[in-house]
């Protein structure tokens, strides 16, 4: 049981890097031109994740190992959404971050794509 709660923790900790690099992806592209496919790749695989399975998968399977050890430590709705409102102690919605991030990696794609072929 330690083992699956070590890894729901690493899981955690893996998607808040996932989420930095999100949101520096943008300024990436354009101070660091050399990591345009990288960005792509990883911008690619977000975007199209989101879009086929209709949720994040790291959160998917956090959640489901705290479900199955403790049902009252897992969460509902988003990853960004539940501990941006729990350490911050803002009251986002899920569709308000979804508004945000949502056309943020789009435009994070769209911009990469155009970068890779101009």
């Amino acid at each position: 049981m330690k083992n699956q709660i070590l890894l729901a923790d690493i899981i955690y900790f893996i998607h808040w890097l996932w989420i930095l690099l999100m949101i520096l992806s943008l300024p990436i592209l354009f101070l660091f031109p050399q990591l345009m496919l990288p960005v792509f790749i990883f911008s690619a695989v977000t975007v199209v994740s989101w879009a086929v399975t209709g949720d994040c998968i790291l959160r998917v399977w956090e959640v489901n190992i705290r479900r199955k050890h403790d049902p009252n430590g897992a969460y509902e709705g988003m990853f960004m959404t539940y501990y941006t409102n729990k350490y911050l102690g803002t009251k986002l919605t899920d569709s308000q971050v979804r508004k945000i991030i949502n056309p943020y990696m789009t435009l994070v794609l769209i911009t990469s794509i155009a970068k890779l072929i101009l």
